[in-house]
């Protein structure tokens, strides 16, 4: 019985100082890709991969772009129907956070969890993550990717264009302490004012006595019009919406960020 112990014990710690020896000596892989197009593949392509690999391709474009489509011109990992052991993950760093693309694995031969002909994002920045298990290895992937560039980008009445040409986002948004667009250019010239005496109706309205340089509705209403609109809300709303004049104050006259 001792005998068998000690030899369990020498297997357990041989295999404890090979595996720290292996992830020791495991090549890095994986790179942040900022050209306008760009190819790369997975470790030993076109041989097959090593186990428990894990990479990180981090697309990262910096230009005027309305999407990046993503090509897997070779695609072989080893095929399970959860995509548990290896695969692919390919995600899009969008304003609201990440968002999954899609997890793939597979052959030719496995439709299920096979990458479609072009994965396509709609922002300038997305990760492929390669992740493979300690058994079955495949040959991997060799992968292409291009940016497709936006022209001039028209934005409504009540969208914020962004200074990068990348989009709009809704002007609300502007101003309000966080970078929605990428370049930020929706919180640069965010400057308080005090409320000027052409608004002054308004002060009985709101609670705070400087607004933001920008206008929420996106164009300079003459004061006129203002208290017209508000005579009329006032008018139609009777005590159904006592407070429709303080929206209407508040489109106008947004908040200052000092005073959130």
């Amino acid at each position: 019985m001792c005998g068998q112990q000690v030899t369990c014990g020498v297997l357990v710690v041989t295999a404890i100082l090979l595996l720290m020896s292996t992830e020791a000596t495991s090549p890095p892989c994986g790179s942040t890709l900022k050209d306008r197009s760009g190819t790369f593949s997975s470790l030993n392509f076109p041989q097959n991969y090593d186990n428990d690999v894990q990479c990180n391709w981090t697309i990262s474009i910096n230009v005027s772009v309305s999407s990046v489509v993503l090509t897997f011109d070779t695609f072989d990992l080893e095929f399970e129907p959860n995509c548990g052991y290896d695969y692919v993950e390919v995600w899009e760093r969008r304003l609201e956070g990440e968002h999954l693309l899609g997890r793939f694995c597979g052959d030719n031969d496995t439709q299920d969890n096979f990458p479609p002909a072009q994965v396509h994002a709609e922002s300038r920045e997305i990760t492929v993550l390669f992740r493979s298990d300690a058994w079955v290895t495949s040959r991997g992937f060799n992968a292409t990717y291009v940016s497709n560039e936006r022209g001039d980008v028209t934005c409504d009445q009540y969208e914020f264009r962004c200074s990068d040409g990348s989009g709009c986002i809704p002007r609300v948004l502007s101003c309000n302490g966080r970078k929605d667009c990428w370049d930020g250019s929706d919180e640069s010239d965010c400057g308080c004012q005090t409320i000027p005496d052409t608004l002054s109706f308004c002060k009985g309205e709101i609670t705070y006595d400087r607004m933001a340089s920008r206008n929420l509705l996106g164009t300079d209403i003459p004061a006129n019009v203002l208290q017209d609109i508000i005579r009329s809300v006032q008018a139609y709303a009777g005590t159904c919406h006592p407070e429709a004049t303080a929206y209407i104050c508040a489109l106008v006259a947004p908040m200052c960020e000092n005073n959130r």
